[in-house]
């Protein structure tokens, strides 16, 4: 994630969230050291990924009783704020972001397309593939 969003300056850093109580961890990526540098609250825990861009933000998927959830993420506490209330996909174990579309890939082989401003997943295909997350650039373009 972009350094700015943890109100440091530099390169790039590495987060985790764990999906037990939603708090968030900068990873140290020298010596695998980890230390606390938010809390999504109470009510969020991690299904599986998120995605920084610089001049998007933060966003990571949740889980809820039934479906994953998109939320937004707030610069330096990582406190959670939902948007929508369900992708209608489960299992979104992988997100990635460009050019202001944001892609979920999930457990059971979905590849979808998230909305950024209702939370609300479409999908693009089905693979056979089980996905476990996804990789991209924190300076990726946010225009369309």
């Amino acid at each position: 994630m972009p350094a700015e969003q943890l109100g440091q300056t530099g390169d790039d850093v590495l987060v985790g969230t764990r999906n037990s109580d939603g708090l968030v961890f900068q990873i140290n990526q020298m010596n695998g050291t980890i230390a606390q540098v938010g809390d999504m609250g109470g009510s969020f825990a991690s299904s599986g990924d998120l995605v920084a861009v610089a001049n998007f933000g933060v966003v990571q998927t949740v889980m809820t009783s039934g479906n994953d959830r998109l939320v937004r993420l707030a610069p330096s506490t990582f406190a959670a704020t939902g948007i929508g209330t369900d992708t209608g996909f489960g299992e979104i174990w992988g997100v990635a972001y460009w050019k202001n579309k944001i892609y979920g890939f999930t457990n059971g082989g979905a590849f979808i397309l998230i909305d950024p401003n209702t939370g609300i997943a479409t999908l693009v295909s089905q693979t056979s593939q089980a996905w476990y997350g996804a990789a991209v650039t924190t300076l990726a373009p946010v225009i369309q």
